[in-house]
């Protein structure tokens, strides 16, 4: 079994195999919604015109483990680690 630290909760039961588990979420919000905390957020418009540009636009990779994939993937992780550690002090998740 996996000694990693668990970041994500869920409602499911305990994973019990040495395989990792995988999760998946996704939100919908109106494009006249804007991040509240953070110098900027990433989005992925999925129906009809953005007139707010309140969100940049997702990368969207063409292939696996493409190198400009890697690189938007690193970039909004940092993003989101400013946000969620703001006033703690913290500037990085350590184990």
């Amino acid at each position: 079994m996996s000694t990693r630290p668990k970041r994500t909760m869920c409602g499911s039961e305990p994973n019990r195999s040495d395989d990792r588990r995988i999760g998946l979420a996704v939100r919908y919000i109106p494009t006249h919604l804007k991040q509240a905390v953070g110098a900027r957020d990433w989005a992925t418009l999925v129906r009809g015109k953005d007139r707010y540009g309140n969100f940049l636009p997702a990368h969207v990779p063409k292939r696996d483990l493409e190198p400009e994939a890697l690189a938007f993937h690193k970039e909004v992780s940092e993003e989101q680690v400013r946000v969620l550690y703001r006033g703690t002090g913290k500037t990085a998740y350590r184990a």
